[in-house]
């Protein structure tokens, strides 16, 4: 588990770090000044040294945290990610599950039934 923790942070952290490369890229393309362009690169190069001490310092107050707490607050930032049904959208898709559980209910009756008159046929015995 803890394998697997490491390497979705290093793939975070390179992420993060190609995030700020293009940023820097961009800011070198915007600005237009020879000198200008070197500065912007270095500020970009140390925000996303800043950004890596902030999470490794964030890292470190969540194994403080213990798994259960950290637990629910991965689950509480996930939740707020989350983009909920507006209230038509909600009411559509619970009617809609909702006629496809008769739907699909009526079929397995009657499918039931079927194999119930095929198996007294065959038996001959009435039950």
């Amino acid at each position: 588990m803890a394998k697997k923790e490491r390497q979705k942070r290093s793939a975070r952290q390179e992420r993060q770090q190609k995030r700020a490369e293009r940023e820097a890229q961009k800011a070198a393309a915007t600005d237009k000044g020879p000198g200008s362009s070197k500065k912007a690169a270095r500020a970009k190069d140390d925000d996303a040294a800043a950004k890596k001490g902030s999470q490794s310092a964030k890292l470190a107050k969540t194994k403080k945290k213990g798994r259960i707490r950290s637990y629910f607050s991965g689950v509480r930032t996930e939740l707020r990610r989350v983009q909920w049904p507006s209230r038509p959208e909600l009411i559509n898709y619970s009617v809609a599950a909702i006629v496809m559980l008769i739907v699909v209910g009526v079929v397995v009756y009657i499918v039931d039934l079927g194999f119930v008159n095929l198996f007294r046929l065959y038996t001959g015995l009435r039950g």
